[in-house]
């Protein structure tokens, strides 16, 4: 009790009276705290934006390459006429892009049908509202042709990029979810939450 007193403060009239230095060490020890969250938070944070910037360079790659493989496509298709085969050489091409559990690359024709769709889950896409083929078509009057979107498909929020193609008459997108691309991030953070 004799060594709880000397660190804590002794009793005086039955109130502890606790010793300043012990109150400046709990403040500097809690303000030490605070400011390595702090910083760790905002560090995790503007990194989040590069990652998205090389998101963003890597789905440009991919929808370059979808996008001159679709016109290939469509050559073949004007010749053979067999479009059930020709969209499943696209799907089956674009799936070797797809790297997360929800990634997707697809085909939206103008009128908001498919024409092909491309992911590791999901089965039978459907978006939520027809918000997105209205943006789409109206930077399509505009003469925007190509640029970044975000929608919800089966009541996943996403980000990517499209590309009208000329041939398909459609816009052809590829996008990655976004719980899924910033749950690394997340991970991380609560991982060094814990630690501080």
């Amino acid at each position: 009790m004799k060594k709880f007193d000397e660190i804590f403060g002794q009793k005086v009239m039955g109130v502890r009276v606790t010793p300043l230095s012990l109150k400046i060490v709990f403040i500097f020890i809690l303000l030490l705290l605070v400011s390595n969250f702090a910083s760790n938070y905002i560090n995790l944070t503007l990194n989040r934006g590069e990652q998205l910037k090389l998101m963003n360079q890597l789905l440009v790659k991919d929808l370059k390459e979808l996008h001159i493989f679709a016109m290939n496509q469509y050559e073949i298709y004007y010749f053979n006429q067999d479009l059930e085969k020709t969209v499943d050489v696209i799907n089956q091409n674009a799936k070797k892009q797809l790297l997360g559990d929800n990634s997707i690359a697809f085909g939206l024709n103008r009128d908001g049908t498919f024409l092909f769709f491309t992911s590791n889950n999901i089965n039978k896409p459907t978006l939520k509202d027809n918000s997105t083929i209205k943006v789409l078509n109206s930077n399509f009057k505009s003469g925007k042709k190509e640029g970044t979107i975000e929608f919800t498909l089966n009541n996943y929020d996403y980000f990517g990029i499209y590309k009208y193609h000329p041939r398909w008459d459609n816009y052809i997108i590829r996008a990655e979810e976004k719980i899924e691309f910033y749950s690394e991030t997340k991970r991380i953070f609560y991982r060094i939450g814990i630690i501080i």
